[in-house]
């Protein structure tokens, strides 16, 4: 008899799910990997017929999924909490929803990518899934401290991308946050408070047309190369949009200091798989 497994089905080891090169921080995705399975009391097949509707506390904590294996339903619900947090957690997205930053060479322009002329950036991940691109520090400070009805904001911003362009991550997010706030309200009224007030602060959020003709967006390999004489290795990699008539280069970013790199690619690689699954869910 099929004894009742308290985790999903293990999945695809790291090198066949993706191909990480040096640059690519691959401790992030190591949370990803399902522990070892444990085994329990055997598995209570399914009522069939007229009993199909039948229930009992036993056979209600255990169903099959699609592979025909028995899970444990309290084991595999805490699995996938603890795994969602550990995605969200490595954002650190303040209550504004700006998360990581940092310096990066950058080539966004059509010229500036066919003469190779690279130009100082500071690039900022924004909830959910965007990543937008400053001349300077300094611009994104002010860009930060601006309302969204100045439109001089829009100016700072030098470059900007939209992972969700078809806005699957940010319907959820509302979703999530009405949930939170219904959540929030029964424990006051639970507490016997009589006032309840929902928060309607506006967040620092970027307003991205959403293009619905891209498809999905991907990364190419880090390449070190000198470009002048005298002077530093740049690690470089592009950035590709995948459209219905093919791909094309969209943006490149380098730097002399492989750090800077590897904490970029890690912000669009988690961007993309997040944008992935949406789409496969679908």
């Amino acid at each position: 008899m099929a004894q009742c497994l308290y985790l999903p089905t293990p999945l695809q080891s790291l090198n066949e799910k993706c191909i990480y090169d040096s640059f690519d921080d691959v401790s992030s995705y190591t949370s990803t990997k399902v522990p070892s399975f444990t085994f329990s009391s055997q598995c209570v097949p399914r009522p069939q017929g007229e009993n199909s509707s039948a229930r009992n506390t036993e056979s209600d904590l255990m169903f099959y999924d699609k592979n025909g294996n028995c899970v444990n339903k309290h084991a595999l619900s805490e699995h996938r909490h603890k795994k969602k947090e550990s995605v969200l957690s490595q954002f650190n997205f303040d209550e504004n929803g700006i998360g990581q930053s940092g310096h990066i060479l950058s080539r966004t322009k059509k010229a500036d990518l066919l003469f190779r002329r690279w130009k100082e950036s500071y690039w900022v991940h924004i909830q959910p899934a965007i990543l937008l691109m400053f001349r300077s520090k300094e611009d994104f400070l002010i860009w930060k401290g601006t309302s969204k009805e100045d439109r001089s904001r829009e100016r700072l911003v030098m470059w900007a991308v939209n992972f969700d362009s078809r806005g699957v991550l940010k319907k959820k997010k509302k979703k999530l946050k009405k949930k939170l706030e219904k959540e929030k309200k029964e424990q006051y009224l639970k507490e016997g408070s009589s006032s309840f007030s929902s928060d309607t602060a506006k967040s620092n959020q970027a307003m991205i047309p959403a293009d619905k003709s891209v498809l999905k967006y991907s990364m190419l390999d880090v390449h070190s190369k000198m470009y002048t004489k005298n002077r530093p290795i740049l690690h470089g990699f592009k950035l590709e949009r995948w459209l219905e008539v093919g791909a094309g280069v969209t943006a490149a970013f380098a730097s002399s200091n492989a750090e800077e790199v590897k904490s970029l690619r890690k912000i669009i690689r988690s961007c993309i798989e997040m944008t992935s699954k949406t789409r496969k869910k679908k």
